[in-house]
């Protein structure tokens, strides 16, 4: 699709693309949608934990079946104190469990040792089955990277995705990009600008959207063009229409 042409509209608080065709997904529709697949992993930053909130919450998890941090509840309290709340997650429905991973090398004023976020090729050679999404959102800590290193950094992740797809063709990788997020101190703007994270957009594009074995989903304008605050965790009504572009990727081959 021509880039200087928009990637779609919003109307009546729904964004209507322009690059795909989109369902709009409801309960039983995201059961349908998700029931072949036995497995789905939320790598990246917190705005992939909204994603994988949204999504549980939408296919109906029972609070009940919801985890969280249990994969650090043994962490010594001096080190846990550390790290992020609500970093691991996992939800379970039907024969489906859903998972999310904040991702490591981030650049936070929190400590993020390796020793407790695992590197995605780590992740990737742990996953037993082939019935599985992945979606990667690994963007919003990566502005005080250099290109060359934020490059580097994504193209070795594509490397093990790739081989994870060549082990399981019937799977689906998603790679979501980067979006505006708010302007509230000097700091901020300096670290988080428009021109900063889109220069991350158009570095994500340039590793992963030539690529047939995936899909990159393009939430810059849908963020940008939201009538809402730019922030790094927009409002629920802007997430749920990611979430309908994400499943409408997953399968595109139905509608409901």
């Amino acid at each position: 699709m021509d880039e200087l042409k928009p990637t779609g509209f919003w109307n009546n608080n729904t964004w209507h693309s322009l690059v795909c065709q989109t369902t709009r997904f409801n309960r039983q529709s995201s059961r349908m949608c998700l029931n072949e697949y036995s497995e789905l992993y939320f790598l990246g930053d917190s705005t992939s934990r909204q994603w994988f909130i949204e999504l549980y919450q939408l296919l109906g998890v029972p609070s009940d079946n919801v985890t969280w941090d249990e994969h650090y509840k043994n962490t010594p309290k001096k080190i846990r104190k550390f790290l992020y709340k609500k970093t691991w997650g996992k939800a379970v429905i039907d024969s489906m469990t859903m998972f999310f991973l904040f991702h490591p090398l981030a650049s936070t004023k929190q400590k993020l040792s390796l020793e407790h976020f695992p590197l995605e090729y780590e992740i990737l050679e742990n996953i037993k089955t082939c019935d599985t999404v992945i979606v990667l959102g690994t963007w919003a800590h990566y502005t005080r990277w250099t290109v060359t290193a934020f490059d580097e950094r994504l193209r070795y992740i594509k490397q093990h995705l790739y081989e994870y797809k060549k082990r399981c063709p019937g799977s689906k990788i998603i790679i979501r990009g980067s979006h505006a997020r708010e302007h509230d101190g000097w700091e901020k703007n300096l670290g988080n600008s428009d021109l900063l994270l889109r220069g991350v957009n158009d570095i994500l594009k340039n590793v992963f959207k030539a690529e047939l074995w995936l899909t990159f989903i393009d939430v810059w304008e849908l963020n940008y063009s939201a009538f809402a605050k730019q922030t790094v965790h927009m409002p629920e009504h802007v997430v749920k229409e990611e979430i309908n572009l994400l499943l409408s990727n997953v399968c595109p081959e139905k509608y409901y």
